[in-house]
């Protein structure tokens, strides 16, 4: 089999409050999928992923069923409508055989008409692992000269009054003062695996 891209994660979105030391990883989640067998929302707000063609494979403990493979056109949609616009954790776990297109592994919200970008992604490719919006907004990167591939990482962006800093494996890799405030996410989409779902 021929795969452009092999993506396998797991993703889980969490709001953590400003100030908060050590956050319980159920004080503030929006949304949880853990990839048991289906896309669904484990965090008990039932915004469950419909899945457009990515297949389930073996997680980063090879646990069967327990991520997904996505081959370069495959993506799983949700609502972003419950997302966070505001103060935010995104994270997710993922492990690319290739990403020589630039891929990335999560997107939501959107729709503005012009700068600045209304849009959250988080891109792990050949140099970097970055977040930002349409047009470049509220970008923050960490340049990998190892590049993002062949091994699974954990890759996570927090924003808040302080600023937005991006996290790999656990570790902090960059940070800047921007809080990003202005994603739009009633009526738009979550979208795994790609930057922006495709279908409607």
């Amino acid at each position: 089999m021929n795969k452009i891209i092999s993506l396998l994660m797991t993703v889980s979105m969490v709001f953590m409050f400003a100030g908060s030391a050590v956050a319980d990883l159920n004080d503030g989640l929006v949304t949880y999928y853990p990839f048991n067998g289906n896309a669904n929302d484990e965090s008990g707000n039932g915004n469950h992923g419909t899945v457009f063609g990515a297949t389930l494979t073996q997680d980063r403990f090879g646990a069967s069923n327990s991520a997904y493979s996505f081959d370069g056109n495959d993506f799983i949609k949700a609502s972003a409508s419950i997302l966070p616009s505001t103060e935010r954790t995104a994270s997710l776990w993922f492990k690319a055989d290739r990403v020589d297109n630039h891929l990335c592994q999560l997107g939501y919200g959107g729709g503005g008409v012009g700068p600045p970008g209304t849009s959250w992604f988080m891109c792990g490719n050949p140099s970097s692992f970055h977040m930002s919006s349409h047009w470049g907004s509220n970008a923050i990167e960490f340049f990998n000269n190892d590049g993002s591939v062949g091994e699974w990482f954990h890759f996570a962006v927090t924003t808040d009054s302080n600023g937005t800093k991006l996290y790999v494996n656990g570790l902090l890799k960059a940070s800047n003062t921007t809080f990003v405030t202005n994603t739009i996410v009633a009526g738009r989409d979550l979208a795994i695996g790609v930057i922006t779902s495709v279908v409607s």
